[in-house]
């Protein structure tokens, strides 16, 4: 049994420690266009990311999210080609904490999902990508 004091993990995906900048806005239906905020990632996985930003953003909002992420070019998408500097993916805020943001990825191209994950498994496997 397990007490109190004890916490589960509940991620489908192991997160990586990953410091990198980010621009993140809520996202708009039909089209509108929100500010950039700029971020901090502090970890991500293959399903989120946690963010540090000083924008009010709430949890259950949908938010697109640009991240910059060192030696993430190298990585090959499921076409063999090279993905743009900037990861680009929409998100749901799934949890706030005075600073701190976490969000679930909603939206992935299927394409740079195989780069993102290339990415994540020789981080894993050098400690830096």
């Amino acid at each position: 049994m397990m007490r109190e004091t004890e916490s589960v993990n509940r991620r489908a995906a192991q997160r990586f420690r990953k410091q990198s900048a980010v621009r993140l806005r809520e996202y708009v239906l039909g089209g509108g266009e929100a500010p950039w905020h700029d971020a901090e990632l502090l970890d991500i996985s293959a399903s989120g990311a946690l963010l540090v930003l000083a924008a009010p953003v709430a949890p259950g909002a949908a938010v697109e999210m640009q991240v910059r992420l060192v030696g993430w070019t190298s990585h090959r998408n499921l076409r063999g080609e090279a993905p743009d500097a900037w990861f680009s993916v929409l998100a749901e805020v799934i949890r706030r904490d005075g600073t701190r943001c976490a969000v679930h990825f909603t939206a992935v191209d299927e394409h740079d999902r195989g780069a993102l994950e290339s990415f994540l498994r020789a981080f894993n496997a050098r400690g830096r990508a």
